[in-house]
């Protein structure tokens, strides 16, 4: 009888508390190391977002600028009005042929927007015919 009473012991099926607290805790590790991971990634997404829109804006900006160099600042239209631009133009280079006038012109677009700013250099040729 003593025999079997030990047998009996060894076959119970289920698991200890200590078991079962051990695995919850490794459970709870990975899941907030998952957790932090996901929410580095979704922040990273918002700033790249931000930033191929801040790029976007900034191409139309600078085709509008070489038409028309008169405004220095502003706000971009709904729905972007947190993104602010500014531009300076300065002289670079004067060039006179026999058959060509042209002023060589660089500007500098920037960019704010969310605590951040970006920088675009813009070339620009005016050709001057007299």
């Amino acid at each position: 009888m003593k025999g079997k009473s030990i047998l009996r012991i060894f076959k119970k099926k289920g698991f200890t508390l200590l078991e079962a607290m051990i695995s919850i805790a490794l459970l709870g590790i990975a899941g907030a190391i998952c957790l932090e991971n996901y929410l580095i990634n979704i922040r990273n997404l918002k700033i790249k977002r931000d930033t191929e829109i801040a790029i976007i804006l900034a191409k139309k900006k600078i085709e509008e600028l070489k038409l028309n160099q008169e405004e220095k600042s502003g706000n971009f239209p709904p729905p972007y009005e947190e993104y602010k631009w500014e531009v300076s133009f300065n002289d670079l280079l004067k060039s006179e042929t026999e058959k060509e006038k042209s002023e060589w012109k660089v500007g500098v677009l920037k960019i704010n927007f969310k605590n951040e700013e970006l920088k675009f250099i813009i070339p620009l040729v005016e050709e001057n015919e007299e």
